[in-house]
């Protein structure tokens, strides 16, 4: 025992001795043996330790060679990439802490000859905080793959995550050995010490805990570990924590026998696919494996292999061209050799052979390889106030497979995008995995698209200097743009694993390209704008003769020691800037680039006596441009103190936000004048938001942007945005706001962009009119000794502003939450009501129970055309209080503020099921109705689910509306009850205050939905509108069975049901059907109705004639419509719902379905604030909305072949098309109605010909 306690210490040390020392170059010398006991010797710890990486032999000639006899363009595998090792591995565990996104096939053959000799390989997961699938060897099957956790349990902010991480592992605060001059604890004597984070120490750990299992069970397969170690983890926060105690005391009890190895969790799998697994204990117990699909059965039997010795892997090709399409499960069973079951797991797999919806990207590198881990950015081609721009719409990486699947919940099928593809390969001299290649193509989907290197231009990169002499060693760049330079995507690194000239192989095109390179006397940032790569681009080489030298004139004080500094130069090519150290010992004597116009920003760190840190600035050229001059020496001077050269009100930025809410601007309603050199603006509060715009420069008007105190770094590259600073603390001015009259300081803080411009909110209902100082103040620091300040005064004025107070009779001020509505109509003129204000009073400043009404707020002109609705909570009762008034103008609602306490009336709810019982709601909505001769239409108010205990109201008339969900009944459906009850007097008395809602006088509405091949229904949504409600939330109306009030008329009912997408279960489509028969219908008490939908639809296109004269359009009708005949109005794709049927699960957002005029229904997203509901107009980005409409082409027939003429998708095309032909010729034509929807749905198609004449 005591031998085996030391053996675990022992193994538990090496393998985080591995790690600390630093990155491995090489696997032998990342490796732990279970064999070796009590001591290591010299030898052992040389194969612990790493060394020194070898430099391979000068292969630049056989690239050249290969170049230029390769018919394709394309290199031979070399009989070195191909050798496999020629000795047995001894080491039983490999722990990798290194990694990166270049998927390299040397390092996966390495790791795949391990993991066939038995070996264990443990990987990091990298620190990115992005999915570890995209990250190698982490990535790579079979790895056992560590994230990092923090003391606390919690994931780190650093780690990569996804399903591909296996195990998490402490990565945070680890104490590691460390160099003398580096460590931050420890002496000469006892050696150094640091702290630091990352998955590299997770890793460690866990093969460390691997290790010890393996030492108490030796006979323990990798697979076997693997398992004991997942199965054995803790349950963490949002992740399964390493639990050695549960690994190597409980681990037998955790055991399984077989891992699948591929294919990987829910891939994407068609044609013929490898399944393979491997046994991971007692492989000469097993008779046989069995593949099935889904389920075990004969049946559905894959593949049966027997065992025909001691085999650990089993494998099978699997054709699965007669598959149903969909989501499925492959399970793995095993047998002992008396044909029982002793074990069995499963993963799932999406079978997508023809691709209905949608895209599939089937990737080669340019040697005919399966791309792994190429990344894909897709994009469209938009156009905004005349300006094309591409916008990138999806991003992601190819699987194992070389495969990746963009679904139709992301882009529009029938429709061309741009997809960017970069990914690395291994090029014969060139280090494994640093070869990248660029594709650019265009794609449409619904298909499947191959896409390899044929046609690709391999281009040998190289720089020259400004001699003519070759540089070997440079970085480069590119940026894929189209015909018209306009750019695509991102500026990307070309050989970022080694600085050697390397060749890429391009597709064909245009390409904003770039060189840095650093010598001992030189730097060169050289450029080539729009370069056309085509066949005769066998090299590119940056001319360093054509640049012009740049350097920095730095001038400050004797004082000040200008320690570092940094020069970024960019232009309107890329976002993306080289950063160049000026320190002549980082970066050379001279920086030279290529000649033009260039934008720059600049990093100066100061050392100045009598501060105890050093400082750093951040100057930026702020949109003016240097222009370099080529053979000349280009100065960006710099020095003096700052100050403040530009403080004032930014009109401009103001002007574009009113008018940006749909208010009106005036410049004239902005008053400046000058108080004692002091700048005074006099702004109307209707603006609501304030702006200034600021400028901080040094003597030579460079515009400051940023001031750290802290180091910059040592890098000799960066890319701009990336500041080079380490251990660094911000320095940013104060915008503080003082109103004059009393000192009260709404706002008060500090932020980076107020170097450059500051905002407040003038419209605040809890601010005052009347005169506010406005500081830009910013600290003392060694440019400026005295601290800047900046000076304004700005007087908010409001004309027409108006104060409220709600008081009851006695003159006490009660403090409600407030809407405004107003009466508006549409283009129709048919008219609704419209939200114009909804704010608290104040509450806790100056003016106790103001309801501060500003002149912006718009208001209907007409007669009783607005509505205010006042709500507050009684503090005796603690009841809910709601308050209604109509009105024209404020000035006759001020007079009307004063409501009798004594005069309310406590009303409650009384809702009751179709036989009379009490409703049992699990969800429920109520309203309150106000209707009079003096409206227009009726006014309805939703009260929500907060106060079933009843609220009080002043006496009077009113409707009440309720909407309840009931618990599932016997049959396992959910009940929806739709009630209304109007004309209901609530009295002083109190006799007529209980509001009975009666389920009893209803009709049944029963709605059965086939899912088809969906995920799941996910919700049933009537929509019952009528002159009481016209807004329904996605929350109010779910159910299976729907009882809707008799004897009210309903101007239209539409039904939704939702179902869950098959691929992505986040996104959900909305299909919404028309009930035509139903508009205007009036439902009796005791009718029954039994409504069918399906999700297998179909289109009909019928032309209005079959012969067009010219200049006549082609017009006709056309539907989209279930299998039962229903029609298809809308389908919205969504993502996040609120509510979900068979769920308990809720988010902050909901979804509002509004009726519309023209019979077509919004959907918004419903957003819950502060106890107070309102829909929620803010660009969020957890709620998206995309509209799927039908494709209407048109196709002219010549010989036999189709020419598209028109190819547009409409929201209209779901009821008709009426389209021009003017650039249509004589002949005859095709028209064609599509939808395309889900996975495994049809692509839908009808056409019609006609004949132009």
């Amino acid at each position: 025992m005591i031998n085996r306690a030391v053996k675990q210490i022992l193994i538990f040390t090496l393998v985080f001795s591995m790690i600390f020392t630093g990155v491995i170059p090489g696997i032998v010398n990342n490796t732990v043996r279970a064999e070796e006991t009590e001591a290591v010797s010299d030898e052992q710890e040389k194969n612990i330790i790493p060394g020194e990486e070898k430099t391979g032999e000068d292969t630049s000639e056989k690239e050249d060679e290969v170049n230029q006899e390769e018919e394709n363009n394309l290199p031979e595998e070399s009989e070195e990439e191909n050798a496999e090792p020629s000795e047995k591995l001894t080491a039983d565990i490999i722990n990798l802490s290194l990694g990166g996104k270049g998927y390299s096939t040397t390092m996966a053959e390495a790791v795949e000859y391990a993991q066939d000799q038995g070996v264990l390989v443990v990987a990091a997961a990298g620190n990115e905080g992005e999915d570890a699938s995209r990250y190698y060897p982490a990535g790579l099957p079979g790895v056992l793959t560590a994230g990092a956790v923090d003391r606390s349990g919690n994931i780190t902010s650093f780690s990569n995550i996804g399903s591909r991480v296996d195990i998490f592992a402490p990565g945070v605060d680890i104490v590691s050995t460390s160099i003398k001059g580096s460590g931050t604890m420890g002496n000469d004597e006892k050696g150094y010490y640091e702290k630091a984070n990352g998955t590299s120490f997770s890793s460690p750990y866990t093969a460390g805990v691997a290790a010890v299992y393996k030492i108490k069970n030796p006979d323990a397969s990798a697979g076997q570990i693997i398992e004991v170690i997942k199965n054995s983890a803790v349950q963490g926060k949002k992740c399964i924590k390493l639990n050695m105690y549960n690994a190597v005391v409980l681990g037998e009890s955790h055991e399984s026998y077989i891992q699948f190895l591929t294919p990987k969790k829910d891939s994407y799998i068609s044609d013929v696919v490898e399944i393979k697994a491997r046994i991971i204990k007692n492989s000469d117990q097993i008779g046989k494996v069995g593949f099935y699909l889904d389920s075990v059965s004969d049946k559905n039997k894959i593949a049966e292999i027997e065992n025909d010795g001691n085999k650990e892997i089993y494998e099978y090709e699997w054709n699965t061209e007669k598959v149903e399409e969909g989501k499925h499960n492959i399970i793995a069973v095993v047998y002992d050799t008396a044909g029982d079951i002793k074990n069995k797991v499963e993963t799932s797999i999406y079978v997508i052979n023809e691709v209905n919806s949608g895209l599939i990207l089937k990737v080669k590198d340019p040697r005919g390889n399966v791309a792994v881990n190429a990344q894909i950015q897709l994009y469209d081609k938009k156009t905004e106030d005349e300006k094309e721009s591409y916008e990138e719409i999806w991003e992601g990486t190819t699987d194992d497979q070389g495969l990746v699947r963009i679904p139709n919940t992301i882009i529009d099928d029938m429709t061309k995008y741009y997809v960017l593809i970069n990914g690395v390969f291994d090029f014969e001299g060139s280090p494994a995995g640093s070869t990248l290649f660029i594709y650019r193509r265009e794609v449409e989907g619904p298909n499947t698209v191959e896409i390899n290197g044929e046609g690709t231009v391999p281009v040998k990169f190289n720089i020259n200097d400004k001699k003519g002499d070759t540089i070997s060693e440079a970085q480069y760049y590119a940026t894929a743009v189209d015909e018209n330079g306009l750019k695509i995507g991102s500026t990307s690194s070309l050989n970022s694993k080694t600085y050697n000239s390397p060749t890429i192989y391009m597709d064909k095109g245009k390409y904003d390209l770039f060189a840095y390179s650093k010598t001992d006397n030189e730097t060169y940032f050289l450029s080539e704008f729009g370069k056309n790569i085509d066949n005769s681009d066998k090299e590119l080489i940056f001319d360093g003769k054509k640049t012009g030298s740049v350097s920095l004139d730095l001038n400050y004080p004797e004082n000040i020691e200008v320690v570092n500094s940094y020069l970024y130069l960019y232009n309107k090519y890329t976002e993306a800037s080289i950063g160049i150290s000026a320190d002549e010992e980082i970066a050379g004597k001279d920086i030279l680039v290529s000649a033009g116009d260039y934008s720059y920003t600049t990093e100066i760190e100061i050392k100045v006596p009598g501060y105890d840190t050093n400082w750093v600035y951040v100057f930026d050229s702020l949109g003016d441009s240097k222009n370099i001059k080529e053979n000349m020496d280009n100065k960006i001077t710099l020095g003096g103190n700052i100050k403040l050269d530009v403080y004032e009100l930014d009109k401009d930025t103001m002007k574009n936000y009113v008018e940006g809410i749909g208010g009106t601007f005036n410049e004239s309603d902005i008053k400046y004048s000058e108080r004692d050199g002091v700048k005074v603006y006099k702004i109307p509060r209707g603006y609501n938001m304030e702006y200034t715009k600021h400028r901080f420069t040094d003597e030579n008007n460079n515009g400051l942007v940023a001031i750290y105190k802290g180091s910059l770094g040592e890098d000799s590259v960066n890319i701009y945005g990336n500041v080079q600073a380490s251990s660094l603390e911000e320095v940013n001015p104060y915008y503080c706001i003082t109103r004059l009259s009393d000192g009260y300081q709404p706002y008060n803080m500090a932020f980076n962009l107020f170097y450059q411009y500051a905002f407040w909110y003038i419209g605040n209902p809890a601010l005052t009119v009347g005169e506010y100082d406005v500081d830009l103040i910013l600290e003392k620091n060694p440019l400026a000794e005295n601290g800047i300040k900046g000076h304004m005064i700005q007087n908010i004025y409001d004309e027409d502003v108006k104060v409220l107070k709600l008081k009851d009779e006695k003159g006490n001020v009660l403090k409600p939450y407030t809407w405004i509505y107003r009466l508006e109509k549409d283009e129709e003129g048919n008219s609704y009501w419209e939200q114009s204000y909804g704010l608290w009073c104040d509450r806790t400043g100056k003016d106790i129970g103001a309801i501060v009404i500003d002149s912006g707020t718009k208001l209907s002109e007409k007669k009783d055309g607005n509505m205010a609705v006042f709500y507050y909570t009684d503090e005796k009762t603690d009841k809910n209080v709601f308050i209604f008034r109509t009105f024209t103008t404020l000035d006759e609602l001020e007079k009307n503020m004063t409501i009798n306490i004594e005069d309310l009336q406590l009303v409650r709810f009384n809702p009751v099921d179709s036989k009379g019982h009490k409703l049992d709601a699990m969800d429920l909505s109520q309203s309150i109705i106000i209707e009079n001769d003096n409206l227009a239409i009726p006014f309805s108010h939703n009260i929500d689910m907060l106060y079933t205990d009843g609220i009080y109201m002043e006496p009077g008339e009113y409707g009440f509306n309720g909407i309840y969900i009931t618990p599932k009944d016997n049959g396992g459906k959910y009940n929806c009850y739709y009630l209304i009850n109007t004309g209901v007097d609530i009295t002083k008395d109190g006799k007529n205050n209980e509001v009975k809602l009666d389920g009893s006088n209803t009709a049944k509405i029963n709605v059965e939905v086939d899912k088809g091949k969906y995920e799941s229904i996910r919700g049933i949504q009537l929509l019952p509108f009528n002159k009481y409600q016209y807004s329904i939330s996605e929350a109010q109306l779910q159910g299976n069975v729907f009882y809707v009030s008799a004897g009210i008329k309903y101007d239209d009912v539409k039904l939704v049901y939702v179902l869950g997408d098959p691929e992505d279960s986040s996104y959900l489509w909305n299909y919404f059907v028309d009930k035509d028969d139903w508009k205007g219908k009036e439902f009796k008490k005791g009718e029954e109705y039994t409504l069918n939908y399906g999700a297998k639809l179909n289109s009909s296109i019928k032309l209005n004639k079959n012969l067009i004269n010219t200049g006549d359009s082609i017009s006709g009708i056309s539907s989209i419509t279930d299998q039962y005949g229903n029609r298809i109005s809308q389908v919205e794709v969504t993502s996040n719902p609120y509510w979900i049927m068979d769920s308990e699960n809720t988010s902050d957002y909901n979804q509002v379905y509004t009726y519309l005029p023209n019979g077509k229904v919004s959907i918004v997203p419903y957003q819950f604030k502060d106890d107070v509901y309102g829909i929620n107009h803010d660009d969020d980005s957890s709620f998206e909305i995309r509209h799927v409409n039908p494709h209407l082409k048109v196709y002219k027939l010549t010989e036999g072949k189709e020419q598209t003429v028109l190819n547009e998708a409409k929201e209209e095309y779901y009821n008709g098309f009426n389209e021009s032909t003017k650039n249509m010729t004589l002949g005859e034509y095709r028209a064609e109605l599509s939808l395309v929807r889900g996975l495994t749905e049809l692509f839908l198609r009808e056409a019609k010909t006609a004949c132009l004449l």
